[in-house]
């Protein structure tokens, strides 16, 4: 009876099944039940060496799927990530020299700025220059349509 316990023990561990056992089996029965069981030394090296290459595949695969090799990108800061940025004039602006400088939002801030030429309130601008804490900015053409074109789409002139 003793030894057809502990084959029935062994084969479930060997499953990985829990079984169930009225009692705790102690510690001399589980060592006894698991004693001859040896992984060879390659078969562990194969297996780490399966899982390593596996994670590479799965780098390289993250990599090709945002197309980029660096995934954060350069860095811009400071006056070079500013040179080229879009915003709204948020006062009129006048050119430089001509008096105080107005407002501008770029990138969800408010800069004091002086422009290239006279701009309007809510005029789209875009940085060119920083001197200090102000910004140069150039006006921007709207986002609108442009004028002496009909808007794309099915004509109603003509039509009863």
């Amino acid at each position: 009876m003793r030894g057809r316990r502990s084959s029935r023990l062994a084969a479930a561990l060997a499953l990985g099944i829990a079984p169930a056992v009225p009692a705790a089996p102690s510690a001399a029965s589980l060592a006894g039940a698991i004693e001859g069981v040896a992984l060879p030394l390659a078969l562990i090296a194969a297996a780490w060496l399966l899982a390593e290459r596996f994670v590479a595949l799965l780098a390289q695969l993250a990599v090709r799927l945002t197309g980029r090799r660096d995934p954060v990108g350069p860095v811009r800061t400071g006056r070079e990530g500013m040179i080229g940025a879009e915003g709204v004039a948020r006062t009129a602006l006048a050119p430089a020299g001509a008096g105080r400088p107005g407002k501008v939002q770029v990138r969800g801030e408010l800069w004091s700025a002086v422009a290239d030429r006279p701009l309007a309130a809510d005029e789209r601008v875009r940085v060119v220059d920083v001197e200090g804490l102000t910004l140069r900015v150039a006006g921007r053409p709207p986002a609108g349509p442009r004028q002496g074109r009909r808007p794309a789409g099915p004509s109603t002139e003509g039509r009863s």
